[in-house]
């Protein structure tokens, strides 16, 4: 993933951990299958690149991050995949890692302002929705 994500962008390890939060370093040590990426970090990939870019990463698991038909655009990416990226994530995660298959304390911090966004966005949603089949019925 990390391969064809530098290729397709043209970047180097140093702009990639720019763009997703890391070190250079960790992205050289999971290039090369040295170290694992977090959570947090493959969110940021599915994030700053789009829909199914972590696919790779989660295919030994059945998963897929996102619905192919999912988008981003300048407001982002479609609330619903982000989601699914996160469960498929959490799913996923290896036994041997710091949390085994548990997120860790520091995962959880990282991770709870992202699924407060996401949690006020989905509230929204499911009220316009409400709203929506109020006027219809």
């Amino acid at each position: 993933m990390i391969r064809r994500v530098q290729f397709e962008h043209r970047l180097t390890d140093e702009d990639l951990a720019d763009r997703v939060g890391v070190s250079p370093g960790t992205i050289k040590n999971a290039r090369g299958l040295k170290g694992n990426l977090d959570t947090v970090t493959l969110l940021s990939f599915e994030h700053e690149f789009g829909p199914g870019t972590i696919d790779p990463a989660i295919a030994p698991s059945g998963s897929r991050a996102v619905p192919q038909h999912a988008t981003c655009n300048t407001d982002g990416c479609d609330l619903l995949p982000v989601l699914s990226a996160a469960h498929a994530i959490a799913e996923a995660k290896e036994g041997d890692s710091d949390g085994g298959s548990d997120l860790t304390h520091q995962e959880l911090v990282e991770i709870a302002p992202v699924l407060r966004r996401a949690r006020a966005k989905l509230d929204n949603l499911i009220a316009r929705a409400d709203r929506h089949l109020r006027r219809v019925a």
